[in-house]
């Protein structure tokens, strides 16, 4: 786990501030991730990137519960909500939204790569890692084990590098995103 300025941090996420509440979500999402950094949380910098997904309007400076919408995308002008997922962990509740911002961010021995938000159909995602053997199964006897996103795969980073870049603050037409 690397740690990011803030400044860092906006750009891995692809975040420029638009408003005063963008201003206020970026700081608050930057002290959550300092304080989930020094608590050794592994999904800090998730965590922060959801945060940072959101509309430049949202008051939403929290981190969605499970199962609850992470934030959304203003799609041929209408809001749709969406899953904001970072780097690895299971893929069995992210078919819930139609829309994916994923964000890579790893750098350990066999993986070293960032990739900013990309946004695409939940559908589309699901497709490319399953039918590419873009997964691995996660062991967790806590929490038991399951299917989750293989971020070391050079392939998955290239297919991700092609999809088109999220912008918080954009109205994608539909037609935009695959």
């Amino acid at each position: 786990m690397r740690f990011y300025t803030k400044e860092a941090l906006f750009k891995k996420a692809n975040f420029v501030p638009k408003t005063t509440k963008d201003i206020k979500k970026g700081d608050e999402a930057y002290k959550l991730y300092v304080n989930a950094f020094a608590n050794e949380d592994s999904g800090a910098f998730g965590k922060a990137v959801e945060i940072l997904t959101r509309r430049p309007n949202s008051n939403k400076k929290t981190v969605a519960g499970i199962d609850k919408n992470d934030t959304t995308i203003k799609i041929d002008g209408k809001l749709i909500k969406a899953e904001s997922k970072t780097n690895g962990g299971r893929i069995a509740n992210i078919g819930k939204s139609e829309y994916i911002v994923y964000t890579l961010d790893v750098h350990r021995s066999n993986a070293n790569v960032t990739i900013e938000p990309k946004v695409m159909r939940t559908e589309t995602f699901l497709t490319a890692i399953l039918s590419n053997g873009w997964t691995c199964v996660i062991k967790n006897k806590k929490s038991g084990n399951g299917l989750g996103i293989d971020v070391t795969k050079r392939e998955f980073w290239v297919w991700l590098e092609d999809m088109p870049t999220f912008d918080h603050s954009k109205d994608y037409a539909s037609s935009e995103i695959l």
